[in-house]
């Protein structure tokens, strides 16, 4: 089951009137408060469903925020499974928080803007995921892969691409420093390789 919501902004809020309300459509505000609220009941409705949370938040072309690592843990208090986020246009940190697993940003995909990689000085690097789930001896087992791409509009002319062995290396030295407690993130996820390209693998079984 997915979950998703746009982290509140005052300035969204009272600017644009963005945000649902009552019987007027929009986004699904998420506060902290708010979002726990939401999961919390996800998981006390469906409680043997499998919760990936889907916030878009942050600031742009940079690294997490505190903001970020407040909504996203709390997601995970509230029975999220998985938290994959989006909103940042680049890749950030992952974390495993209370044995789940967080990926703060996916970064762009297919996206119509040339972006501000060079102009804030930041990787050009995004992800695509990939959450295979099976059933073994009764029991669910899921894994996520993390393909690293190259979305550098001004660079790629529109056509983000995987990335090549060495800018793999590049992505995933990148993934490790800014992530907290590297060595354990060194000892817990593994990289592969597949027909679609390299890729850093994560077990998310609940």
């Amino acid at each position: 089951m997915i979950a998703a919501g746009f982290e509140y902004s005052k300035t969204y809020d009272e600017a644009y009137d963005f945000y649902a309300d009552g019987d007027k459509g929009g986004a699904n505000a998420w506060t902290v408060d708010r979002a726990s609220e939401q999961i919390e009941s996800i998981r006390y409705a469906t409680r043997d469903a499998f919760i990936v949370a889907y916030p878009h938040y942050g600031k742009n072309y940079a690294w997490k925020t505190a903001e970020q690592t407040r909504l996203a843990r709390a997601l995970i208090d509230a029975g999220a499974d998985l938290v994959i986020g989006h909103g940042a246009h680049l890749f950030q940190e992952i974390e495993q928080y209370r044995g789940r697993w967080i990926i703060y940003s996916l970064g762009n995909f297919m996206f119509n803007s040339s972006g501000q990689y060079q102009q804030k000085r930041m990787a050009p690097f995004s992800l695509v995921a990939r959450l295979d789930v099976a059933a073994k001896k009764g029991a669910m087992t899921a894994s996520l892969r993390l393909y690293p791409i190259f979305s550098d509009n001004l660079v790629t002319n529109f056509q983000p691409h995987f990335v090549t062995d060495q800018q793999f290396h590049q992505a995933y030295e990148l993934l490790l420093l800014h992530s907290s407690n590297k060595e354990r993130l060194q000892n817990t996820v593994e990289t592969g390789k597949d027909r679609f390209g390299r890729y850093v693998v994560l077990d998310v079984t609940p």
